[in-house]
């Protein structure tokens, strides 16, 4: 995102009236649920927590929006966390973990679905100190976002197998996932709340280091990036290779 976080919430604002206007549920239900990303971006999480609710009541009754459900409940894990609920993230996660299972659906949509959600899990399971969980979350996440070709939702499963890094003790391989998750992405994104506590969290330990990491993984091809942000490379002793 360029940053403009203000512009993005007042154009879904008037989307969400135009939505209103036409009667359409769904379309109202998809701009609450973007509404509530925008908040936890600018730290409103109370607002987040009310746009998701807003998107699920659109949802009531309508089965085949289950899974939009599903992400809607991933951005209120979020909310959650980053607004200091830790137990309540927590008993969402593991309601999310109950709900999306990989074999559920082979739909383009339900992968999408699987790869958001379980590396949300993942990333609350690993910042609450429950390793082999995140790892199993993200071992989940990470073949059904390639499996999707969606670069930004790559990218975001890695970041939260960055932060399982980091929770690892291995911080100069999370500021590495760190920088080819933004190679994967496009971008930088520091106004997302995994993202901007990660690269705090990491400058913290590394110093300068942090940098030089970010930039090896930035600076790998878009091919091998990819492989970097694999949580299978966090088995092996040898860190990212």
């Amino acid at each position: 995102m360029d940053g403009d976080l203000a512009g993005a919430m007042a154009d879904y604002e008037q989307a969400l009236k135009y939505a209103h206007d036409l009667g359409s549920r769904e379309d109202t239900m998809q701009v609450h649920v973007r509404l509530s990303g925008l908040a936890v971006r600018l730290g409103d999480f109370e607002a987040a927590k009310l746009h998701v609710q807003a998107a699920k009541d659109q949802m009531a009754g309508q089965p085949r929006l289950t899974e939009r459900a599903m992400l809607a409940d991933g951005v209120l894990a979020i909310a959650l966390w980053f607004g200091g609920e830790r137990d309540a993230a927590r008993s969402t996660c593991a309601e999310l973990r109950a709900r999306v299972t990989v074999a559920a659906s082979g739909s383009l949509v339900h992968e999408h679905v699987v790869a958001l959600v379980r590396s949300i899990t993942g990333f609350v399971a690993a910042q609450s100190g429950d390793m082999s969980t995140a790892m199993v979350d993200l071992q989940v996440a990470y073949p059904a976002a390639v499996s999707t070709r969606d670069m930004p939702i790559l990218a975001a499963v890695g970041v939260c197998t960055a932060a399982l890094a980091q929770a690892l003790g291995r911080a100069e391989a999370a500021a590495v996932m760190l920088g080819a998750a933004a190679k994967v992405r496009g971008s930088d994104d520091l106004t997302d709340p995994p993202v901007a506590w990660l690269t705090d969290t990491l400058r913290q330990t590394l110093g300068g280091r942090f940098a030089e990491k970010y930039a090896e993984g930035k600076g790998l091809a878009l091919p091998r990036a990819v492989a970097a942000l694999s949580p299978a490379r966090l088995r092996s002793a040898g860190g990212l290779r």
